[in-house]
């Protein structure tokens, strides 16, 4: 017997028997007889006579023997009340008593149809449409749409329903239960549930006075019945349970901000969880409200009204409105209005609550807990969208699962979005809401203290990140306490920056403009080195030249000098050399006057590459004078990577048999140190001279061993730099094939870095032979590589 969705006994034996076999007043005589025989068992397991039951009930003898025979056609409620307390029911048998002779004495009189109206320039959503499509033909069906405030699950499940109400022809049910609402409590659904018995035409009459019972009487006359309910906008699984049919031919579709699992797990909901429209979506949207010719007119300005308003379909419908309302502006005008993040929920205020983006987001702020609500106003001060767990709780101030609980609330309140079991993200007007609530209800010391608290996290996070990936590097200036970090293992660290740089590098802009200049460079300096070697090369422009004028704000040259020299290296990878020489030299002089002669020296080295462009000699010059400062200051890491540097040159001038001389030297100090990004350095020079020598096989044995350290530390340029050198090896050897596949792979990683090396990736591969070069144009697989 099936007894989902909180079915009881009696509705499941009563199913066949309710519905269209009732006319007019009277019980058919197999429901009177299934109803009177339910009494009669209910009797006897009580040991009581008709007699008895009498005496206990004040009924006559010829009252109960009629309504076990099922002769009575109308019992008054008051007299099964009665019944239902000798027989001492509880309150389920009580409730299915009363709500089946309700249900058969008051049959339905109407066919309802109380879907709202569509909504007017609906697109898209074509899978979840589908979806829905689906859930409709299944044994029980029922589906739950959940999503963040103004994501359009009322639009989508309104859409839906019209478009498959023919399918329930015996009527459609509505309900807004007002689990958001701003004026408004949540719905009771015994207040539900007596509407919806006046709409199938119950008489109030016969309507029982408990919601168990109506809940019973309300599942007994949409048995069998192929019915649609719409339930908008619950707040929670146990407002929705009495209002469900005990009948699989009945559709039931409930919209939610919260997640409603419970309803996913014990009454096997089909679960919708609503996205934010594709970008495609979003501008059909727009094209639907404001017409084709305005968005083919201002086609830039659309696409960044769609990227303001986050993709959001209320948000997008109010600045459509705007672009229609306001008399002459333009799409670029509202695109202006909205490109101001402090004001944008501002433009996004229609002075109506039911479709102002701020206040229909505040119905789920309203609903949250006290310690939710302070979490997700200091989320709003975390400068990125994405926060990880630990990162979070640092915000928080509060133990690691203290946060996680919190978390778990917000998400069920589609108050934050999971990506994992540990990451979480806002979306973007939520964040600027949440920044909102942030600077009206929290003072400046709190919101100070929740950023001193995950700058402290990062910090130590990204230095111990950066000591693990690059330990030759030099550490950085004592401009900040930072508290010990985790002892990373090489492949975590990079799997740490790759998962948080977009994070620390809000968060370095953040610390610039509230003027924390000492956190500003520590947290330029621990991110600078991975994102030169992962080619980030705008994001490390940036971060570094506000540290700069972070440093300069402190008046301190040697971290003036670090930044700059971090700054000139930046345009070397970029080929500037006008800009990376003056920058280097800059640097330099500054070291020098700051004391500092490794940085100094170290200066000098990114200058040498750049000359030896043009001057290979004078190059091995300037590595020379690197290697005698370093000599001085007593650097020997240094000096190997300077030596390292003139071996290099030395095979590019025809010497090989002299460079190898000089990376060998290299090599013994760096495996000494276990320094890999230089070690993978120092085994390509050392290759490139074994292949000018004819030493094809070591040659290749050596890329092959600096792609093993280069993939470790996540060095995205010299992987593919290395890639290169490693398929003129190959070539060299006579197989094709691997030589086609590492300049191919070497052009995937040139490509993703938007660096003019790709296109001599590309010249290599077009003079490969035909079989080989035609092998090429598949292009779409990356390398593997550190990705």
């Amino acid at each position: 017997m099936n007894l989902c969705r909180g079915e009881g006994i009696i509705e499941a034996i009563h199913r066949p028997l309710t519905g269209h076999d009732r006319t007019g007043d009277h019980i058919e005589p197999a429901s009177r007889s299934a109803a009177a025989d339910l009494l009669r068992r209910w009797r006897h397991r009580a040991l009581l006579t008709q007699e008895d039951l009498a005496e206990l009930t004040g009924l006559g003898v010829r009252t109960i023997r009629r309504l076990e025979s099922g002769a009575e056609q109308r019992p008054r409620v008051d007299s099964l009340r009665l019944i239902a307390d000798a027989l001492r029911l509880t309150e389920p048998d009580r409730a299915q008593l009363i709500g089946t002779w309700g249900a058969a004495t008051s049959p339905p009189a109407v066919v309802p149809r109380q879907l709202p109206p569509a909504v007017s320039g609906f697109c898209g959503r074509a899978a979840y449409l589908a979806t829905l499509d689906g859930v409709g033909k299944q044994p029980e069906p029922l589906a739950v749409i959940t999503g963040p405030a103004g994501v359009g699950k009322t639009s989508l499940a309104a859409h839906w329903a019209h478009r498959a109400a023919s399918n329930y022809p015996d009527g459609q049910l509505y309900a807004d239960l007002c689990g958001f609402h701003p004026h408004a409590q949540p719905a009771e659904p015994a207040a539900v549930v007596r509407r919806f018995l006046d709409a199938l035409g119950v008489h109030h009459s016969r309507i029982p006075a408990e919601l168990v019972a109506q809940t019973a009487l309300f599942r007994s006359i949409t048995a069998g019945r192929r019915m649609l309910i719409l339930l908008d906008n619950a707040a929670a699984a146990e407002q929705v349970r009495p209002l469900l049919p005990a009948s699989g031919t009945t559709m039931v579709v409930i919209t939610s901000r919260s997640q409603l699992t419970g309803l996913v797990a014990a009454e096997g909901a089909h679960h919708l969880a609503l996205d934010l429209l594709t970008p495609q979506e979003a501008r059909s949207l727009l094209q639907r409200r404001l017409g084709a010719d305005r968005i083919e007119a201002e086609p830039a300005a659309a696409a960044e009204i769609v990227e303001r308003c986050g993709r959001l379909p209320l948000a997008l419908a109010v600045a459509a409105a705007r672009a229609v309302s306001e008399h002459g502006s333009t799409l670029s005008d509202v695109a202006q209005d909205l490109s101001d993040s402090a004001r944008r929920l501002d433009v996004l205020d229609t002075g109506d609550s039911a479709t102002d983006v701020r206040a229909v987001l505040s119905w789920s702020y309203h609903r949250i807990s006290s310690p939710a609500a302070d979490v997700f106003r200091l989320l709003g001060t975390h400068p990125a969208p994405q926060i990880g767990l630990p990162a979070a709780a640092h915000l928080a101030g509060l133990a690691v699962e203290a946060a996680r609980r919190i978390l778990l609330e917000l998400k069920r309140a589609h108050l934050v979005t999971a990506l994992s079991s540990d990451r979480y993200t806002l979306h973007d007007l939520l964040h600027l809401y949440a920044a909102d609530l942030a600077r009206t209800h929290d003072d400046e010391r709190t919101r100070a203290e929740a950023m001193g608290r995950v700058i402290d996290y990062y910090l130590s996070h990204a230095m111990a990140a950066d000591r693990a990936l690059y330990p030759a590097r030099d550490r950085p200036p004592a401009t900040y306490d930072v508290p010990a970090g985790p002892p990373w293992h090489a492949e975590d660290a990079l799997a740490w920056f790759i998962r948080e740089h977009q994070a620390l590098d809000a968060l370095l802009r953040s610390a610039a403009e509230q003027g924390r200049h000492r956190e500003a460079c520590q947290l330029a300096w621990a991110i600078s080195c991975y994102l030169e070697q992962r080619g980030h090369l705008k994001e490390l422009i940036d971060g570094q030249s506000l540290a700069l004028d972070a440093a300069r704000h402190l008046d301190d040259d040697h971290l003036q000098a670090v930044f700059i020299r971090h700054l000139g290296r930046a345009y070397v990878l970029l080929d500037d050399r006008e800009r990376a020489i003056a920058l280097l030299a800059e640097a330099a002089e500054l070291a020098h006057r700051s004391g500092d002669g490794v940085l100094a020296a170290n200066s000098i080295l990114p200058t040498a590459r750049l000359v030896s462009k043009t001057d290979l000699p004078q190059a091995i010059a300037l590595c020379r004078t690197a290697i005698s400062r370093f000599e001085q200051e007593g650097h020997e890491v240094g000096r190997a990577s300077a030596l390292n540097s003139i071996g290099w040159y030395l095979t590019l001038l025809g010497r090989p048999a002299e460079a190898i001389v000089y990376c060998e030297e290299a090599l013994v100090v760096l495996e000494r140190h276990g320094y890999r990004n230089l070690l993978a350095s120092t085994l390509n020079s050392l290759a490139r001279a074994h292949l000018d020598l004819g030493n094809h096989l070591l040659a290749a044995q050596l890329y092959e061993r600096a792609l093993g350290l280069v993939r470790e530390v996540g060095d995205r340029y010299m992987f593919a730099e290395i890639l290169m050198h490693a398929g003129d090896a190959h070539l060299a050897a006579g197989d094709t094939s691997q030589a086609e596949r590492a300049w191919r792979d070497a052009m995937h990683v040139f490509t993703e870095l938007d660096h003019p090396d790709a296109l001599d990736a590309r010249n290599r591969l077009a003079d490969l032979p035909g079989e080989s070069r035609s092998r090429t144009t598949g292009l779409a697989e990356p390398p593997p590589g550190p990705h």
